[in-house]
């Protein structure tokens, strides 16, 4: 399964002088020479689960994060974070 997530926000522009305005200093989002903010995120997800006996249950799953400088390229795919989790499940009955 994957989630394409694409964003492209122009910066707010001062109409006297020109210049873009700066609203927060420490926004760690992708901020172009004009101001601009683009964001071009692929997310993928795997899932495996394994259930041998009624209420017991094993799941496997990964995830991996990848961006892109240009929307909807698929070119330039860069890694920006992976994910990893087992969980096993067990039904203790009495």
């Amino acid at each position: 399964m994957g989630q394409y997530f694409a964003q492209q926000r122009a910066a707010l522009v001062d109409p006297r002088t020109g210049l873009p305005l700066v609203l927060d200093a420490t926004a760690t989002a992708r901020v172009g020479p004009s101001g601009d903010v683009k964001q071009n995120d692929f997310r993928s997800d795997l899932l495996f689960s394994y259930k041998p006996t009624p209420g017991t249950v094993f799941f496997l799953g990964y995830g991996a994060s990848l961006a892109e400088p240009d929307a909807f390229q698929f070119q330039g795919l860069k890694r920006s974070g992976d994910g990893f989790f087992v969980k096993l499940s067990y039904l203790f009955r009495m």
